[in-house]
């Protein structure tokens, strides 16, 4: 599909729901390392300047991606509210991880027949990761908490010593410091996903409902 024809499509939603719509897409090609970047947010504020004196009372964030930067959600959201008074979301196909940060964030969701959001639990990349083919993996901590819950809970293990030497060759394969640095953006992660949800739900009144969400 070519440049012309993309822009008469977002021209088009752009009538339908009397808005002003911003694509961020990112590419899932195979062997592409890409992602939602915090460098992303230059682009999106040069894009939100041009909105500023036209009293833009929505704007609908277009959205395909993986994931990215646990960081991006927040700061993204945010920035996009400086620039509307409502604050929607379009997900065609894919909007994963950080990508389900950022529609959690906004007021509306509107979804397509093949529309999905996922965990919002971070995979996870620093310097202590183990590696691949000197590429660092990815860590996530629902992951390390599925390897514990298999043994606890599948495999009914209760063996104390076991589980320790288990632990242990855990900690070996993935050191401690990326154990404790993945837990970290895991809390943040959540904590960020809460107050997201704040911006545009009662934190007390319906303090029950965004704890079930929380709890997807």
């Amino acid at each position: 599909m070519g440049y012309t024809e993309r822009k008469q499509i977002i021209e088009k939603i752009e009538r339908i729901r009397g808005s002003k719509v911003i694509t961020y897409v990112v590419t899932t090609r195979p062997f592409l390392n890409t992602g939602m970047e915090i460098r992303d947010l230059r682009e999106f504020y040069k894009h939100l300047e041009q909105f500023r004196d036209k009293k833009t009372k929505q704007i609908d964030l277009l959205i395909y991606s993986p994931g990215g930067e646990t960081i991006v959600g927040w700061a993204l959201v945010n920035l996009i509210r400086e620039f509307s008074e409502k604050f929607a979301v379009l997900v065609p196909y894919n909007a994963f991880s950080c990508a389900t940060v950022v529609s959690i964030g906004a007021d509306e969701i509107i979804m397509g027949k093949m529309g999905s959001l996922g965990p919002i639990d971070p995979q996870v990349i620093n310097p202590f990761n183990p590696e691949k083919q000197n590429q660092p993996i990815p860590i996530s901590v629902e992951d390390i908490g599925g390897f514990i819950s298999l043994l606890r809970d599948k495999f009914e293990m209760r063996d104390e010593k076991l589980l320790a030497k288990l632990s242990e060759r855990l900690a070996t394969d993935i050191r401690p410091l990326a154990l404790g640095y993945a837990y970290r953006q895991y809390i943040k992660a959540r904590d960020d996903a809460r107050k997201l949800l704040e911006l545009h739900m009662d934190a007390i009144h319906e303090k029950p409902k965004i704890d079930k969400i929380m709890a997807l």
